[in-house]
């Protein structure tokens, strides 16, 4: 059976639908039910697991809607006309909502009997409720017309949104320790607003019930600078959301709080539906139809001039501030036991950490061998009941990709390769759509709520699978090891994206502190977890002392930013002249798009072809030290380098640029040499030390031993769940 629900109103009407969707999964628990609201109002039904799928229309405001909205609006009606449903329910009471419930191939279309419903559409219908609807609530009036027709049994029940569902919002400052109230201030109707004097007279009054304030407000920014107003003229006791919390998070606060207070909004809806008592502020809302919803509330509204008076309507200026505080002292006295709480929603015998990369695993790349690490470590140190998928875009077989990194044993590990259009690496031409609905394909068909969505540095691909799964109950978490702010102009498109990007995130991992800092800034109220690397290799032997010629190595990237052209440009004034030839051996090979390596300006310079990750150890054997040449270009700065890890796994001495993020890695003298960035005497100079100082090789290569048994992949796995979980 499939069950299409439609109702195209606003925020907190989506929310009020969703005891009668729960009556239905209850009395057809197979049944696969579809609900179709208005953009932006698929988030806040997230916590209603009932659901199978949401789907939206285009903003009816035509300020705000693309100029292509009709053209979804018109694929959304085609998709309509391809499935078929068991019933249809159009519970908006306007035309549009006709217009798609029209659309959908059904034999029982429904809807109620309504003052719009002109004579034209009485055809296309199939069965139109004739029970009055008038001075009801409005979960009443949804659920009238679905419950005469399926047979619901009984009233509709509490606002759903499952505790499981739920996001962490600063858990650090929240989840724990003092208590807290929720005041929700702001509302788009100036009509249904409190006068902001008041709340600044209430809040100090609040702050002698509780220890703590926490003002939600939307992502407009007239709300986000009143809220942080308020924050700055009463000090820390005062935090708030500055429009960043999105609807699971701001319902994990709302089920914590001790009260919430707030006008007529959605968020006062959602309060209903965490069960948090809750004091509502009403002016010219009808209280019959959109009063608090099976919830221990307190209904404040404007006094009248005398008590044969009725009680204004939209003056809210009327509202008195003693009410208000009174009826807060009497929610904050309530025990905590007076909270009703719904059944446990049941869990999946297994969830999924699914991890995605836009990538072939084999590509070589530094980014591809840590996608491929990472998740192989995540499954072997996977809690109880969880495993990890990587989805990749390749067609690469999973023996293939775990003998390059010589694993047979990962754990609850799964490996998917789904359709791709990519070239090799290094082309021009990838067309990226096909991956990233396939991956939207696969996690909407598998995934559960609850399950881990991840990836790392994919800005494009996580800003459309996280638009499209915010309804969904995964968390969203998103690695950062770059970030597109620091080589590119702040207004660039890139940068834009990446932002919007960024702010669909759940929670950040980072590797690196610069990244940390830059994060904190932009967004201060998503958590933030810098774990930095790991070492992907274990200590090799090193080559006795000898006549040999002294060899110096470099593994990867050949581009310029790597220094890799500088190093060869300049070698002939780098090659020290003190008795013992010193070679350069760089494994690797520029991109399609790269320049190609200049003609080395001495001898000593051998360009050898790459080394597969799993041979790169071996090779070592035949090195004295290795290399890092990066340029101080403004994000190498920033980012954490790949091979600050992998060489110091490798025990060999480093010789290093002087970078910020190395240093975090790497101690200087004690771990690796460092010299200024594109300084070749400065090099040269480090590397004669090496040469003619074989005590201070040795001594370098055992603390490197000693500091790479810090940087296993395993205890990286292990701080990546506690984190998130």
């Amino acid at each position: 059976m499939r069950i299409l629900f439609i109702k195209l109103r606003h925020i907190g009407d989506s929310l009020l639908l969703t005891p009668t969707i729960a009556a239905t999964k209850k009395k057809y628990p197979h049944a696969e039910i579809w609900v179709l609201v208005r953009e932006s109002c698929d988030g806040i039904l997230a916590g209603c697991p009932e659901i199978d799928r949401i789907l939206t229309t285009a903003n009816p405001d035509s300020t705000k809607r693309s100029k292509l909205g009709w053209l979804s609006d018109l694929k959304l009606a085609a998709l309509f006309r391809r499935t078929h449903f068991d019933f249809v329910f159009e519970l908006t009471d306007n035309d549009r909502a006709r217009f798609f419930a029209l659309a959908a191939r059904t034999k029982a279309r429904c809807t109620n009997k309504h003052r719009t419903l002109r004579w034209f559409w009485h055809p296309f219908f199939h069965r139109i409720c004739q029970t009055p609807r008038f001075r009801s609530h409005q979960v009443w009036r949804d659920c009238i017309c679905p419950m005469e027709i399926l047979g619901l049994a009984g009233d509709p029940g509490a606002l759903r949104f499952a505790e499981s569902r739920m996001i962490h919002w600063q858990e650090s400052d929240y989840g724990s320790g003092d208590s807290f109230a929720v005041l929700h201030l702001h509302t788009r109707w100036e009509r249904k607003s409190w006068p902001m004097e008041r709340w600044e007279a209430l809040i100090p009054k609040l702050l002698e019930l509780v220890p703590r304030l926490l003002i939600s407000c939307g992502p407009d920014a007239a709300e986000v600078n009143s809220a942080r107003s308020l924050c700055e003229k009463f000090g820390p006791a005062v935090q708030t959301t500055a429009g960043s919390a999105n609807w699971p998070q701001l319902a994990w606060l709302l089920r914590r709080a001790r009260f919430f207070v707030g006008v007529d909004t959605a968020a006062m809806h959602l309060a209903s539906a965490c069960q948090c008592p809750t004091v509502a502020l009403f002016g010219p809302s009808p209280v019959y139809e959109y009063h608090p919803w099976m919830v221990r509330h307190w209904m404040i509204r404007p006094e009248p001039a005398s008590q044969s008076e009725p009680p204004p309507q939209g003056r809210m200026q009327d509202i008195n501030l003693e009410a208000v505080l009174h009826a807060c002292e009497e929610a904050n006295a309530l025990p905590e036991t007076t909270r009703i709480s719904g059944p446990p929603l049941p869990r999946p015998a297994q969830s999924t950490l699914f991890f995605l990369a836009n990538l072939d695993p084999l590509d070589g790349s530094a980014h591809a061998l840590y996608c491929v690490r990472n998740v192989i470590s995540l499954s072997k140190n996977c809690p109880p009941g969880w495993k990890v998928e990587l989805l990749h875009a390749s067609n690469s077989g999973r023996k293939e990709i775990l003998d390059l990194h010589e694993s047979s044993c990962c754990g609850e590990l799964e490996l998917t390769g789904l359709p791709h259009i990519r070239r090799e690496k290094g082309s021009l031409f990838h067309f990226n759509p096909i991956f990233y609905h396939a991956v939207l394909r696969h996690l909407r068909n598998h995934s559960h709520p609850g399950d881990i969505v991840s990836t790392a540095s994919f800005p494009e691909m996580f800003r459309f699978i996280a638009g499209k799964l915010s309804a969904s109950g995964a968390q969203l978490v998103y690695e950062i090891h770059q970030l597109e702010i620091l080589s590119r102009e702040e207004g660039h498109r890139k940068c834009t994206r990446e932002l919007e990007a960024l702010s669909l995130a759940h929670r950040f991992i980072t590797t690196c502190h610069p990244l940390v800092g830059i994060l904190e800034s932009r967004f201060p109220s998503i958590p933030r977890h810098n774990l930095g690397l790991a070492a992907s290799y274990s200590p090799v032997r090193r080559r006795a002392t000898s006549k040999q010629p002294f060899k110096i190595g470099y593994f990867g990237s050949l581009s310029p930013e790597q220094g890799v052209p500088w190093l060869i440009k300049e070698w002939k004034n780098i090659r020290p002249n003190n008795g013992r030839n010193v070679e350069l051996h760089i494994f690797g090979r520029a991109r399609k798009n790269e320049d190609s390596l200049p003609t080395p300006s001495g001898p000593g310079v051998y360009i050898l072809d790459p080394v597969p990750s799993n041979e790169v150890p071996a090779t070592a054997e035949d090195l004295d030290a290795l290399i890092i040449p990066a340029l101080d270009l403004a994000h190498r700065a920033s980012i954490a380098f790949t091979k600050a890890y992998d060489y110091a796994g490798l025990g060999l001495p480093i010789l290093c640029s002087d970078l910020p993020t190395i240093r975090e890695v790497l101690e200087a003298e004690r771990h690796a040499l460092y010299f200024p960035p594109g300084d070749a005497k400065a090099l040269a100079a480090c590397i004669s030390r090496l040469v003619v100082n074989p005590d201070l090789a040795t001594a370098m290569a055992v603390n490197l031993r000693e500091r790479a048994a810090e940087f296993s992949w395993d205890s990286r796995a292990r701080m990546w769940w506690e984190a998130v979980l």
